[in-house]
């Protein structure tokens, strides 16, 4: 009995089976939910960074208005401001 090319045609046979697995994790609509471009989770971290990178605060709900009128969160909140200032003015 021959058995030369045995392991090779198990390696051949066990990575197909691996690809095979691979492929249909990566194609079910469980993993596009999570993972896929329109993906709650990518939806929800790119709110919360687009409001950290715009106020430098944490958080993700942006109550400021887009006009250049009015308070910016970054500068007040609640009639506070987070940055420091003379208590008199300069002369």
């Amino acid at each position: 009995m021959n058995r030369q090319g045995q392991s090779l045609v198990e390696y051949i046979l066990l990575l197909g089976m691996l690809l095979m697995i691979g492929v249909s994790i990566f194609k079910s609509d469980a993993f596009k939910n999570i993972f896929g471009e329109d993906s709650a989770l990518f939806a929800k971290l790119r709110k919360q960074f687009e409001y950290e990178y715009r106020h430098g605060l944490s958080g993700n709900n942006d109550r400021t208005n887009e006009s250049y009128g009015g308070e910016h969160e970054s500068f007040f909140t609640g009639g506070k401001t987070r940055f420091f200032s003379p208590e008199t003015p300069y002369p």
